[in-house]
């Protein structure tokens, strides 16, 4: 029995760095905005990926995606540690909004990035294990 959950556990960690290390690797840090002048107050964190600012239009943060808060397991775990650590980060702060060229997306969240100071949220998440990069045309930068 131990050996059989040794071996699955052993399978499951070569799975997800199988996942995660491309992403790391491969990532493209996004190039920082020509103006870091703060717009917008972020008043309530939604999950991992979702913010709600001060004029009260939701964003969902392009370039990584979190795991959900519903999850169970490592990724349940993950998703809120990501939700802990944008609130510690992002909650009552100035940011500046990088827009998306999509306007929005199906659920009507605006699309775009969030930066702090010069700072890009996506690659401070990725960088802790908390995300994964995510590419979709036309967004390449990370």
């Amino acid at each position: 029995m131990d050996a059989l959950f040794r071996t699955r556990t052993s399978v499951k960690a070569t799975v997800l760095i199988a996942l995660v290390y491309p992403s790391v690797v491969f990532a493209v840090p996004c190039p920082t905005p020509k103006t870091l002048s703060p717009k917008f107050v972020v008043n309530r964190i939604i999950d991992g990926d979702t913010v709600s600012l001060d004029d009260g239009s939701r964003v969902r943060l392009t370039g990584f995606n979190s795991f959900e808060l519903k999850d169970s397991g490592w990724k349940g775990r993950s998703a809120r540690e990501a939700k802990r650590k944008i609130t510690e980060w992002l909650l009552g702060k100035k940011v500046h909004l990088t827009p998306w060229p999509a306007p929005a997306d199906r659920y009507g969240r605006l699309l775009g990035n969030l930066w702090l100071t010069s700072k890009y949220l996506g690659e401070l998440l990725v960088a802790e294990g908390l995300a994964l990069t995510v590419s979709v045309p036309p967004q390449s930068t990370l």
